[in-house]
């Protein structure tokens, strides 16, 4: 497999991706404090039957940061317009973990750009989380409402940050301030509402020992997305794409062009 290493701008952001095959397009956004090389392995197994999108989001990898911070419809944003800058016709898009939560916003639009979606243990759904998590978004909902305007913002920064090492959140406690924000906004915001607003062919990918986003979350987007698919990997976690790469490529390859044809 070849692959480019290519760069554009988007929205006034110098953004970096990488393109691997030739086919169908399939546009992959990565999991949070992840970049896209954490999905070079599936895009070699990819590449024989589709062209595969790897996408440093944002204020990861090697893309510019976001100059604040976004909430998950500016990542929407984005997307769309990366879409449309990269000219990417028949788009599959593809959403792992915080990637997730940006896919199923895009998709909930059935706006005609995507043409089919793959969820892979995506986060967004607020269905079971661990008592930790419930209180970094009640705190950071209850924190927004009373004191995010300009006159207060930074006392709600202040506050926020403290709530979040207290609880030890590497997610938050591991970025720079922007990003802390982006967290921040991403984590109280449940997109559990939108999911059955999709309405494009859905392939749900989820590692059957995921502690970040449970199965419970998968069983539930399969439900709510009418005619979606769910295939559950035994006995991984949260990254499936990392321990068994060519076991979610063949799950890809067959749910667009069957078993016999891998």
């Amino acid at each position: 497999m070849e692959i480019q290493d290519l760069q554009a701008n988007v929205k006034g952001l110098k953004i970096n991706y990488k393109i691997a095959g030739i086919g169908q397009p399939i546009l992959i956004l990565h999991g949070w404090r992840h970049s896209c090389q954490h999905w070079e392995q599936v895009a070699h197994f990819l590449s024989s039957k589709f062209q595969v999108i790897l996408l440093d989001l944002p204020g990861f990898g090697k893309s510019q940061d976001p100059d604040f911070g976004w909430t998950i419809s500016d990542y929407r944003d984005f997307v769309i317009e990366t879409i449309k800058e990269l000219d990417i016709k028949g788009c599959i898009l593809l959403g792992h973990s915080f990637g997730g939560r940006i896919a199923i916003k895009v998709a909930a639009l059935n706006d005609g750009m995507i043409s089919k979606l793959i969820l892979c243990d995506s986060a967004g759904v607020n269905l079971e989380i661990s008592a930790k998590k419930r209180i970094v978004i009640a705190v950071s909902k209850f924190f927004s409402a009373i004191f995010n305007n300009k006159l207060t913002r930074g006392f709600y920064k202040f506050v926020q940050g403290i709530i979040y090492k207290i609880l030890r959140s590497d997610d938050y406690n591991l970025v720079n301030s922007t990003m802390k924000e982006v967290f921040a906004n991403a984590t109280k915001e449940d997109l559990f509402p939108i999911v059955s607003d999709i309405k494009i062919p859905t392939l749900i990918i989820w590692g059957e020992l995921d502690r970040a986003t449970p199965l419970k979350n998968a069983l539930a987007i399969n439900q709510k997305i009418n005619g979606s698919k769910l295939e559950i990997i035994k006995g991984i976690g949260h990254s499936p794409q990392l321990k068994v790469p060519q076991q979610v490529a063949d799950l890809i390859i067959n749910f667009f062009y069957g078993s016999n044809n891998t």
